[in-house]
């Protein structure tokens, strides 16, 4: 039972995490800041850096780190 419930926290977490990277690459000519406006609020967007670059820049473990910014409470 406990590893049931592990299993679905880890599913809910890579599920979240394809959703993002999905987002990001919506419009690849597009930065991550316009792909994710309509997700995340403008000011939190505008405070990272990395969301003014496009999503193909930023390696995986950079759109990882972005998505855990954007994420935390």
């Amino acid at each position: 039972m406990l590893a049931r419930r592990a299993c679905a926290g880890w599913r809910a977490g890579v599920t979240a995490w394809l959703k993002f990277a999905g987002l990001c690459f919506r419009q690849k000519r597009k930065t991550i800041r316009n792909n994710l406006l309509g997700t995340y609020p403008k000011e939190r967007l505008d405070a990272l850096p990395e969301a003014g670059r496009r999503a193909g820049q930023l390696s995986i473990g950079e759109l990882a780190a972005l998505h855990r910014k954007l994420t935390a409470v």
